[in-house]
């Protein structure tokens, strides 16, 4: 049996618009799946699209914009892309924001989600958020590592990588 694992990681222009974004991912995993890809690889908040700028005054449009279209785990767009990994036996990473239900509040997270053929395998939360992030997102606390038949996965997302620790974790 071979070691060997194709993966492909997509850069991919982003919209606030998250039907058109799973549309994308949806045309890029089909593509990535014809050349033999096993796992593939999304960018940071991708699904509903990241904060409108960095170092900038938020607006009540922007905060309710990612409110508004924020997802539980598994949810909605994770229970479509299982359903895609299962179709084409590929393991996906995909950045959102995430929302978690309090007592008090919503919380909405900078979060990655690692899914495949078997259904939602992990959640990973941005520990490090820098600038405009800290303002809207709250913080992960661990550094969570999922194990698939490609081997064991950890995510970081994009300032998590500046800090060994997240590594080491």
């Amino acid at each position: 049996m071979s070691t060997e694992v194709t993966v492909a990681a997509v850069a991919m222009n982003v919209a606030h618009d998250k039907e058109a974004n799973l549309a994308k991912y949806f045309r890029f995993i089909d593509q990535a799946a014809d050349q033999g890809a096993r796992l593939i690889v999304f960018p940071e908040q991708s699904l509903q699209g990241y904060v409108y700028g960095v170092d900038h005054q938020f607006t009540d449009d922007e905060i309710a914009y990612h409110h508004r279209n924020a997802e539980t785990i598994p949810g909605a767009s994770t229970d479509r892309l299982v359903a895609k990994a299962r179709e084409r036996n590929i393991y996906i990473v995909f950045g959102l924001t995430e929302v978690r239900q309090t007592a008090f509040s919503p919380l909405l997270y900078n979060s990655a989600a690692t899914v495949g053929p078997e259904g939602v395998l992990g959640v990973f939360a941005k520990v490090h958020l820098p600038g405009d992030e800290r303002h809207i997102f709250r913080r992960g606390d661990s550094w969570p590592v999922v194990t698939t038949p490609l081997g064991r996965l950890g995510v970081l997302i994009c300032y998590d990588q500046m800090f060994p620790e997240s590594t080491r974790e």
